[in-house]
C-alpha cells in the first residue's frame, strides 16, 4: 500500500514538472516568433523605404531624360528643330 501511495505521489509530481516544462516551452516559442516577427516587420518597413527611394530615382531619372530630350532638340537660336523635321 505504501508503495503505491508514494507511487501516486510520484506519478502527480512528474505531472506537475511535465506542465510547468510545458509552459516554460511554450513562453520561449512566444519569445521567439515575437523576435522574428519583429526582423521580419523591420526587413519589411526596410524594403518599403529602398522601393520609395527607387521609385523616387527613377522619376528623376524619367525627369531627366526629358529635360536631355528638350535639349537634344533646341537649335543655337532656341528654336525647337523637331516642329520643322517634317517639312
Amino acid at each position: 500500500m505504501l508503495m503505491k501511495m508514494l507511487l501516486m505521489k510520484l506519478h502527480r509530481k512528474s505531472k506537475d514538472i511535465a506542465g510547468d516544462r510545458c509552459e516554460i516551452r511554450y513562453a520561449e516559442v512566444v519569445r521567439e516568433a515575437t523576435g522574428m516577427i519583429t526582423e521580419a516587420e523591420t526587413e519589411v518597413s526596410d524594403g518599403e523605404q529602398e522601393l520609395a527611394d527607387a521609385k523616387e530615382e527613377l522619376e528623376d531619372g524619367w525627369e531627366q531624360l526629358a529635360d536631355a530630350k528638350k535639349e537634344s532638340c533646341r537649335r543655337p537660336d532656341g528654336a525647337c528643330r523637331c516642329e520643322n523635321a517634317g517639312q
